[in-house]
């Protein structure tokens, strides 16, 4: 385990869980972004761990500004501006990364789209699982065209409220944070022209806030894409689902050696 200090001072805790084999040299690394109210801790709990690490992948896991044992955040002005990018590189940086696979889920997967936009020579492929409307938000990003924008706004600030009405402590604190940016910051459609890695976008066919619309203005924006549904799981569901986690390993395991390795999607 290990912690790093943000730009604007937050202590950033991470872990790293190295590849299975003995002495493995010149490994590639994921970083996997857990969704709002969860934490780095989540993964392990969930059974990625290991089956990232046996298939030869160095594995760095987060704790988000406000989450799990990263320092603690109730002021809205340390999430405006999406420090997000600024997190994740001073991990990197911390662990002598040039570039890595990004995998996140919900809020997590939004910060992926954002550190590809900012620094696309450091992503290798992203993995963005059960994206929504209000983690979107949460980063002052947008999918639709700029008449609904605000329309998203408004949908973004009650899948907040239905946040914060099951969480409590710390993750409600900065889920309370981070709705006071969604509702007074502007928003804008990711550009990630430069971004053009293999990608795997993935939602659960139950998921209502996990609208099919979603994932297809992913697909436009990453051409090539692999879309995966699974039928059957709502947003949390989606995540613990064996399925979600084996195709994640399968997509990063033909990605390793650059972003053209492995197979066509």
């Amino acid at each position: 385990m290990s912690d790093v200090l943000s730009r604007d001072g937050l202590r950033i805790h991470y872990e790293v869980d190295p590849p299975a084999a003995a002495g493995a040299s010149g490994a590639e690394t994921v970083v996997l972004l857990h969704a709002a109210g969860a934490d780095a801790a989540a993964w392990e709990r969930l059974g990625w761990i290991e089956p990232l690490r046996q298939a030869g992948l160095r594995v760095i896991r987060p704790d988000a500004r406000g989450y799990g044992a990263s320092d603690r955040v109730a002021d809205p002005g340390l999430l405006g501006g999406s420090p997000c990018v600024d997190d994740i590189a001073s991990v990197l940086d911390a662990e002598g990364v040039e570039s890595a696979h990004l995998a996140g889920y919900s809020m997590g997967a939004c910060h992926a789209i954002r550190f590809a936009e900012a620094q696309p020579e450091r992503v290798r492929s992203l993995v963005l699982g059960g994206v929504i409307v209000g983690a979107l938000a949460i980063q002052g990003l947008h999918l639709a065209t700029e008449e609904r924008a605000e329309q998203q706004r408004r949908v973004a600030l009650r899948q907040l409220d239905g946040a914060l009405a099951r969480l409590a402590g710390p993750a409600a604190e900065v889920v309370r944070a981070a709705r006071e940016v969604v509702r007074s910051e502007p928003f804008s459609r990711p550009d990630l022209s430069r971004a053009q890695v293999p990608a795997l976008i993935a939602a659960g066919g139950d998921d209502p806030a996990a609208e099919p619309w979603i994932r297809e203005e992913l697909a436009r924006l990453l051409p090539g894409a692999r879309v995966l549904v699974l039928e059957g799981r709502d947003h949390v569901g989606c995540l613990a689902d064996p399925r979600l986690r084996d195709a994640v390993v399968s997509f990063l395991d033909g990605r390793r050696g650059g972003p053209g390795a492995g197979p066509p999607l």
